[in-house]
């Protein structure tokens, strides 16, 4: 009988023992597992970190945006790039523009993988039916810029006026009013809504401003 306990006090021990030494295991392989994850993680995040740096702000244009026949200030618009390694990554608006009441905050992304594919940065009032404005790429645009259409909602259509976003002159990128050369610069751009509610808004008058 006392061999018998024995033998299973021996069994259990070697079982017991067994499991402690799986568990070590278990427990080094997670944790060596966290660890490679961990590394990974940092340095994910130390590639964006550098990517982010790397990027740049570019602002191409203001727009002064009136409101009436009296024309009364009521916000301003700024358009901007982000560049890195001198190539376009995106193109943004970013506006802040207070009529009839109504506060419009603006803030539109469009990258360029979009914008190669003709989709258009829009200018947009909080409640309108339709943009004010918009700036559609044309055909070609890529990340080292090209031509594009701007178009003014004036109540029944979109106007429409072409630009050239390039940085061939000078090494720094710049909105042009039709083709690049250094008086057709864009240096601003007036625009006066008009309409009585926010939903019927409307451009009643605009002016691009050149060097």
């Amino acid at each position: 009988m006392k061999i018998i306990m024995l033998f299973s006090l021996l069994i259990s021990s070697i079982i017991t023992s067994a499991f402690a030494v799986e568990n070590l295991v278990g427990a080094c392989s997670l944790g060596a597992s966290q660890l490679i994850n961990r590394d990974l993680l940092a340095q994910l995040e130390q590639l964006s970190q550098v990517a982010e740096a790397s990027k740049e702000r570019v602002d191409l244009v203001e727009a002064s945006v009136s409101y009436g026949f009296l024309g009364i200030g009521v916000g301003k618009a700024k358009i901007y790039l982000t560049i890195s390694e001198g190539k376009i990554v995106d193109l943004n608006v970013d506006a802040k523009v207070g009529i009839l009441g109504i506060n419009s905050d603006i803030k539109q992304k469009v990258t360029i993988d979009r914008l190669k594919r003709g989709q258009p940065l829009e200018f947009f009032l909080e409640g309108a039916r339709q943009p004010s404005l918009r700036i559609r790429p044309g055909t070609g645009f890529s990340e080292t810029g090209g031509t594009a259409t701007i178009e003014i909602w004036d109540g029944e259509e979109y106007k429409k006026e072409t630009i050239s976003i390039s940085s061939s002159l000078g090494n720094k990128y710049k909105v042009y009013q039709g083709n690049v050369a250094r008086t057709n610069e864009v240096t601003g751009v007036k625009i006066n809504m008009r309409g009585m509610n926010i939903s019927d808004m409307y451009v009643g008058s605009y002016k691009i401003e050149t060097r």
